[in-house]
């Protein structure tokens, strides 16, 4: 039954304007809004109950993974220079991006205008405010406690999309 809810919501965000990479996969449930402004690469996933919101623009990369529970916002209210308090009705759009080889890992939170760096692991419930340099290990406080080794970030950047791929791997057993 997952399967068939897998299959229709991928669809469904295909036929809502959603860019989906080849063998990329989200997963049920999974909450998506404003899908025309999504771009997922290839042989990525999004775990279940993620929720995007896209307003802003969310692009991310090849060989993505994404784990359960992660919030992803493109844009925010405008509390600067506001005419009311806290904020206005105006809303102000700002660009996510994930590169390619990235994993987030559970309940991670991302701010509108991240940017994380190609290779990145972001640990477990860390709130993102600011971008991530490329092959940078994030813990909670998203604190960067240290870049990923010199054979790590070998491996990435000569890795084969396809063949080199966990959600290839995982969906071809």
């Amino acid at each position: 039954m997952l399967k068939i809810l897998n299959f229709i919501l991928n669809a469904f965000f295909k036929w809502r304007g959603g860019q989906l990479g080849e063998c990329s996969q989200l997963n049920y449930p999974c909450q998506l809004s404003c899908s025309s402004r999504i771009s997922i690469g290839d042989y990525s996933y999004i775990g279940p109950e993620g929720k995007l919101f896209g307003k802003g623009g969310i692009r991310i990369g090849d060989n993505v993974i994404i784990g359960p529970r992660v919030l992803i916002y493109s844009s925010n209210h405008n509390f600067r220079n506001s005419k009311k308090i806290p904020y206005d009705k105006s809303i102000i759009d700002k660009i996510v991006i994930i590169e390619d080889g990235c994993w987030l890992g559970d309940s991670v939170k991302i701010s509108p205008g991240v940017k994380i760096g190609r290779g990145s692991i972001i640990g477990l419930g860390c709130v993102i405010t600011h971008d991530i340099p490329p092959y940078s290990i994030v813990k909670a406080g998203a604190l960067i406690v240290k870049q990923r080794g010199s054979d790590d970030i070998l491996r990435i950047e000569n890795s084969n999309k396809k063949e080199d791929s966990y959600i290839y791997w995982k969906l071809k057993k």
